[in-house]
């Protein structure tokens, strides 16, 4: 089954992003103008969401609020990424001292309570966005770290490293062009599941007073401030949490969608209605037959003579659908090569088929000539 994009999760936050991003631009009042004679309104025309204990129009505050979260999120995420990408990277590609040195790093890191950490640097270095996104992005680096790391080690020794090597690549020429597009998956899910983290943990630091410094709009705050007044005007409290719900919600059903789409393993097959006895084989089905791209039925190639030959290849029977995916494994010598270059109407001379017939898009192959062979390699087969 063809695994799609997940417009629909990827709209809605770019949607969230784009709303934050042209904020000043919209036909809003400022979240920091205070009108003290209406403090704590409830919702009105001039206040579609009421005003707060200032008077602030709590709308254009939320709105200006996920610009500060969203801002703080994906900086601090996309430096976090940066950083633990090219850390993982390393560390599993060279191994030796480098791996020993960013593993264990990166372990004494895990060790700690990412908001324990994020409390003692805040102390330290003081509030402020400044100060927040690279706290966050510290906090953030073993987590991409470790990913790069695994994926490193599953394709390192995969022929088209091999190959690069042996093309006299440089070791940095192999890790940035060849190894890290084809981790760049396990990343890309770890990035959108990061960025939903960052959220959280910066309004957790906000509500604190420890995140995004006042006058600037921050859904910490609000839900901070709001606790105070909440017996007299709760709607106050209900907004930023219903705006940090949504945004989590938003950014976490997108991270599932894209995790699904970049799954490598197999999807299963939709089930057959009819009960359970009427999952038949598609060989035996002529219906099946049809919609095959690739038939193949009791197919034997002989090497040398076709009575007293060698017989690499025995009775292979597979059919093969349009959009799925078949995987033939073996040992060295065991008939994969031979088995394709059938299919494509290539068998070296002094190789034949013995039995059995090829049908490739509803054409049977072996009696082929060499110009319809031509019109389906490139096309609708290739090796």
């Amino acid at each position: 089954m063809t695994r799609r994009f997940p417009w629909l999760a990827f709209a809605l936050v770019a949607l969230l992003i784009i709303i934050a991003a042209v904020a000043p631009l919209l036909p809003l009042e400022s979240p920091i103008r205070m009108n003290v004679r209406q403090r704590m309104a409830p919702p009105s025309a001039s206040a579609w969401l009421g005003r707060d204990e200032f008077g602030r129009d709590v709308l254009s505050r939320l709105i200006f609020g996920a610009r500060s979260s969203l801002t703080v999120a994906f900086l601090s995420t996309t430096l976090a990424a940066v950083i633990g990408a090219a850390l993982g990277v390393i560390g599993g590609f060279l191994r030796g001292l480098p791996e020993w040195l960013t593993m264990r790093s990166m372990d004494v890191l895990l060790s700690f309570p990412p908001l324990l950490l994020a409390l003692l640097a805040v102390a330290l270095f003081g509030p402020g966005v400044v100060t927040l996104i690279p706290v966050l992005a510290f906090i953030f680096v073993p987590g991409f770290t470790r990913v790069a790391y695994a994926g490193v080690l599953t394709v390192r020794s995969q022929d088209y490293v091999e190959a690069a090597r042996a093309l006299g690549a440089r070791p940095s020429r192999i890790m940035w062009r060849t190894i890290l597009p084809n981790v760049m998956g396990p990343l890309l899910v770890q990035f959108s599941l990061v960025v939903s983290s960052a959220v959280v943990l910066e309004s957790g630091l906000s509500f604190l007073g420890l995140g995004v410094a006042p006058p600037t709009p921050s859904w910490g705050q609000m839900i901070g401030a709001a606790r105070a007044t909440m017996s007299q005007q709760p709607l106050l409290l209900l907004w930023p949490c219903i705006a940090l719900t949504v945004t989590i919600l938003i950014m976490n059903n997108f991270c599932d969608r894209l995790r699904d789409m970049l799954d490598p393993s197999p999807r299963p097959a939709p089930a057959v209605s009819g009960g359970s006895h009427a999952a038949a084989s598609p060989l035996a089905d002529a219906a099946t037959d049809r919609q095959s791209v690739l038939d193949m039925r009791g197919v034997t190639i002989a090497v040398g003579e076709l009575d007293s030959g060698f017989v690499p290849v025995r009775d292979v029977e597979l059919s093969l659908g349009k959009g799925e995916t078949l995987a033939i494994v073996g040992e060295s010598g065991s008939g994969k090569s031979l088995t394709g270059l059938a299919v494509m109407g290539l068998l070296p001379a002094g190789v034949r088929l013995r039995s059995g017939h090829i049908r490739l898009a509803g054409r049977n192959v072996p009696h082929l000539d060499a110009a319809s062979l031509r019109e389906l390699r490139g096309k609708i087969a290739s090796m």
